[in-house]
């Protein structure tokens, strides 16, 4: 997908329903310019982002599959 972030997590998790996320530009940090500096992680926006994911409760269906595992 691409530009997965803190903001944006929640609503692509349910839409989609993968097994897992992992997000690349959306947690970038940002530069002087404005611009995500390449593999360069904002530590502020990869604690936002894992305490979103945390905090979702889990489908029915995601129950159901995580049963049978």
């Amino acid at each position: 997908a691409g530009g997965i972030g803190p903001g944006n997590v929640a609503a692509g998790l349910r839409a989609v329903q993968p097994a897992g996320v992992d997000s690349c530009t959306g947690t970038n940090a940002v530069g002087t310019d404005g611009r995500p500096v390449r593999f360069q992680k904002d530590p502020d926006k990869v604690m936002a982002m894992v305490q979103t994911v945390r905090a979702m409760q889990p489908t029915r269906q995601e129950k159901e599959i995580s049963n049978r595992c």
